[in-house]
């Protein structure tokens, strides 16, 4: 849509909106969503600003962020009576420990309710502290807290504990008690990025299981201080036991209230999961199931994908410091432009003091930066030569021109979040991107509409070969009535059908739908002897049944059949995928194991196509978990929780070289520069470049298989500088987990022994492990390169020299070069073994 087109449309929809509003038609929250949905739609195409490089923030995300600001400053102008003469806020936070609410999901309805709370939650919170009481507009939310700006004045602590006193209801009543809220008010800033030091606080707090509610308030040396508590009951467990001689035990899935000894969860529980599956039932078709069961693949595997963006130092401003709004070449331009302030500066200042020897071309980071020592200190001593120098690096017209240099320096130093000396936060200030509450923003929701993307593209992927349950209506029955929940139920004993049992689930007294992945099984019929495979399988077999033998799934001796009788069997389609959490930089979603493969490649290929300039500064995490379709989910979660974690090493900088190709984004003058050391500092920075060593942030991988609750125990990564899976190791090799980059590799490896039989890829891998694993001791020098010819030569027997030779250069080099990385034999692990799509053809050649 052109821009005036899309203009007149605004200006039509807002005339509508504000005419119902002043004609009392709608209430002062619709308005406001109205208001918004509709300028969002209008602004997010355009961009907020034009010149590049500072062109990387909407217009919706800049109007938005600086409409909240101005918000929370009339706010602080309405309590204190005055206008504010100062354009500093502060930020209140709210956490709740979501994510071991999440892992404590014992089915998947559970984990998808928890979520529907959570957000919930966040509904609430906004509709107290934006409209009903409006401090300020939230700035981040995740699924373990919310921020909002909040009105910087004297007696902000005194508002942050009646919000404090809100919040805490709001969650608890939400909840009904699960939750144990936890608030926090930021110092007075002049930038949001202190909400990253606020999200390292409150994971602090994540080890404590339950404690009061207190307000922490941030003291000028940026440690949280508790300041005010209030004590917070345990939910009524004495009201739930009516019968005081009955068998009751602790709840196993929220593990605070007490249940009956028989029952699978208590009334909390139940009554939630029951509403989740209404919901199920009511909107079901063509849209993702909340059934594990259907999401399993042909071999009973289901694969738990998990992601997580690393943006709390992008939150904290620190990455934005690689990225220019001018380089020193474009202003060394401009000031040329100028011949006669040029000549002054290079004579009165520049060779004057050193700074240079000869003339401007000599200005570098590191001199530019000494030049703005000599500009900031004692900037009253010849402050009209000084002054001059200063205004140069300002674009025209934005010069601080009737300001004392003095004044504009302080006013500088104030706005910027480093912490360094004066020089350095004038350099970042004049030349690097900053952390304003817009860009922030653009972070965030740049991280939620990828993560959106891929939600999207693996929903298409997956349903390429649509996935099928059927409907089964009843003609007679002889079920109990009233039964708690939509029960499930077994259909067993089905004579030609193997397996011989399914899952179906009761929608209502007369209809009936699978609940299992009907493509594993196969029906031989008794009177043609034909075999039907998948779902025709199962349609025939309920067909040719007089009556279906069922048993309620709580029936675990199966000692109280029923019959039902089938009169009409329908199909109907749905996604074999279940999102069980989505958060801005967050996510989970179990999927049939077989798709795993395309999913990474989703994953790959959308991160290459979104944040191409950001490599080795923006990591992203990927781990799969794959398992059998009955493992408990409680310990899936819990485990995949572990999976990149509660290690050092995953949040460092490494010095390597650069691994991809760095012809686009080391051209880029505004994005292309890296640290070369440990830490980002303009003097640190420099052009990336092949074969030269920086400091990047690659991102992780990992992957495994579960068998039993005992294989969690495997995810560890030891002690060392970097994280190393001790419990997954070839011999002397200890390859998990890899960096993000290595997928890819994987992807490719893949497809290069696809060109050999199964037999021949199994022989493979038999021959490296076993070599690795004797090999091991004792140590000796030569073993890596003894180990590495030997799986050479055992890989082109595989292959026979001839069909070696007729691979590409770069494959053969390719696949020897990731020999040594344990790469190879862990590629052949991930798809025969944890996923088991096996690798290779059917035959040997």
């Amino acid at each position: 849509m052109c821009m005036d087109c899309s203009i007149k449309k605004l200006d039509k929809e807002l005339r509508e909106i504000f005419d119902l509003y002043l004609n009392q038609k709608t209430d002062i929250e619709c308005f406001r969503d109205s208001v918004l949905e509709s300028t969002r739609q209008a602004f997010i195409p355009t961009l907020g600003e034009t010149r590049i490089p500072a062109n990387d923030v909407t217009l919706f995300d800049h109007s938005f962020s600086t409409a909240s600001l101005y918000k929370t400053q009339l706010a602080r102008a309405v309590l204190k009576n005055e206008i504010p003469s100062t354009e500093k806020w502060r930020v209140f936070g709210i956490f709740w420990n979501g994510a071991r609410f999440m892992s404590q999901a014992r089915k998947a309805a559970d984990a998808l309710n928890r979520q529907e709370i959570i957000n919930e939650i966040k509904k609430e919170l906004k509709h107290h502290f934006e409209i009903k009481y409006p401090i300020g507009n939230t700035i981040f939310e995740d699924t373990d807290s919310i921020f909002f700006t909040f009105p910087a004045f004297g007696k902000s602590e005194d508002l942050a504990k009646e919000c404090m006193l809100k919040a805490v209801d709001i969650i608890r009543a939400e909840s009904n008690g699960d939750l144990w809220p936890v608030c926090a008010l930021s110092q007075e800033r002049r930038s949001p990025a202190v909400i990253a030091e606020m999200m390292e606080f409150f994971e602090t707090r994540k080890g404590i299981d339950k404690e009061s509610a207190i307000l922490y308030i941030q003291n000028e040396k940026n440690k949280f201080e508790p300041k005010n508590s209030l004590d917070i009951n345990n939910p009524l467990l004495e009201s739930e036991i009516p019968d005081r001689n009955g068998q009751y035990d602790i709840c196993p899935v929220c593990r605070i209230r007490v249940k009956k000894e028989k029952d699978d969860a208590c009334g909390v529980c139940l009554e939630r999961r029951r509403g989740r599956i209404e919901k199920w039932v009511d909107n079901r078709n063509n849209t993702e199931t909340i059934w594990v069961n259907e999401a399993a693949d042909e071999n009973n595997r289901v694969a738990l994908i998990s992601i997580e963006f690393g943006i709390k130092e992008w939150l904290n401003g620190k990455w934005l410091q690689s990225q220019w709004v001018q380089t020193i070449q474009d202003w060394i331009d401009n000031l040329r432009n100028s011949p006669k302030k040029l000549k002054n500066i290079e004579n009165s200042i520049l060779k004057n003091k050193g700074i240079v020897k000869n003339d401007i071309s000599e200005l570098n980071v590191v001199n530019t930066i000494k030049l703005l020592e000599v500009i900031a200190t004692k900037p009253n001593e010849k402050e009209s030569q000084k002054k001059d120098a200063f205004f140069t690096f300002f674009n025209k017209g934005e010069a601080p021109e009737g300001q004392k240099l003095t004044d504009s320096i302080e006013d500088i130093e104030n706005r910027t979040t480093i912490i360094g000396e004066k020089q350095y936060k004038l350099f970042n200030y004049l030349f690097n991107k900053h952390p304003s509450p817009a860009r922030l923003r653009r972070v965030w929701t740049e991280t939620q509409d990828f993560i959106t993307t891929v939600q999207n593209n693996i929903h298409e992927q997956i349903n390429q070969i649509p996935a099928t349950r059927l409907i089964l209506k009843t003609k007679s029955s002889n079920l109990p009535k009233n039964l708690p929940l939509p029960p499930t139920w077994n259909a067993v004993e089905i004579n030609g059908l193997n397996p011989a049992r399914f899952q179906i689930v009761q929608i209502n007294d007369t209809y009936f739908a699978t609940i299992t992945n009907l493509s594993e099984f196969e029906y031989r019929s008794g009177t043609t002897n034909e075999v039907l495979r998948g779902l025709e399988a199962v349609k025939k077999a309920v067909e040719n049944s007089d009556k279906l033998k069922i048993v309620n799934e709580e029936d675990r001796k199966e000692q109280k059949p029923y019959h039902i009788q089938i009169n009409n069997i329908e199909p109907e389609q749905y996604t074999p995928a279940i999102t069980l959490l989505k958060s801005p930089y967050k996510f989970q979603m179990l999927v049939p194991a077989f798709s795993v493969p395309q999913v990474l490649k989703i994953i790959t290929s959308l991160y290459d196509k979104w944040f191409s300039k950001v490599y080795g500064k923006l990591p992203l995490n990927v781990s799969v978990l794959a398992a059998n379709k009955k493992f408990p989910l409680y310990v899936l979660l819990g485990s995949a929780s572990k999976m990149l974690n509660n290690h050092d090493g995953f949040n460092k900088l490494y010095e390597m070289e650069p691994y991809w190709n760095v012809n686009d984004s080391g051209s880029d003058p505004y994005y292309g520069y890296y640290p070369t050391d440990d830490g980002v500092s303009p003097e640190k920075l420099a052009p990336i470049k092949d074969g030269e060593m920086f400091y990047l942030s690659p991102g992780w991988f990992d992957f495994d298989f579960l068998g039993g609750t005992a294989d969690r125990g495997r995810i560890f990564y030891g002690n060392g500088e970097k994280p190393a899976r001790e419990s997954i190791r070839y011999g002397w090799k200890k390859p998990r987990p890899y960096k993000f980059h290595q997928i890819k590799d994987m992807l490719r490896l893949h497809d290069i022994l696809g060109g050999l039989s199964r037999t021949q890829v199994n022989g493979i891998e038999q021959a490296l492990i076993s070599k690795l694993e004797s090999w091991e001791y004792p140590e000796y020098p030569d073993r890596n390169k003894v180990f590495n010819e030997f799986a050479k030569a055992v890989i082109i027997d595989a292959f026979t020299p001839k069909k070696w030779n007729e691979i590409s250069p770069e494959n053969r080099s390719f696949v020897e070069n990731v020999i040594d990385s344990g790469l190879l034999v862990d590629t052949i692990q991930l798809y025969n073994h944890v996923i088991k799509v096996k690798i290779g053809g059917e035959e040997d050649e």
